[in-house]
């Protein structure tokens, strides 16, 4: 949720807090998000290969503004699937 919506930790377990009724703490989430991170790299690895292989591949690239620097933002997809990087 706090890449998605580009929030900090505090409002998401705060969130965690009021929905569930279970404390987590800014470094728990930060160390979920680095090990989910981890595990899908595999995933990410093999999507691209899938995709570059396929017939139809729609491909984009959009700039954004990071700490006063230029990050692109690449997109792969088709019907099969979706790959998004930086």
């Amino acid at each position: 949720m706090n890449y998605f919506q580009m929030s900090s930790l505090d409002p998401i377990a705060a969130n965690f807090s009021d929905q569930f009724n279970l404390n987590i703490s800014q470094g728990s989430l930060f160390n979920f998000c680095v090990e989910l991170y981890k595990k899908l790299d595999p995933w990410e690895n093999w999507m691209v290969k899938i995709l570059i292989t396929q017939n139809l591949l729609h491909a984009d690239e959009t700039g954004a503004n990071v700490i006063a620097d230029k990050l692109w933002l690449h997109t792969m997809c088709n019907p099969n699937g979706c790959n998004l990087g930086y």
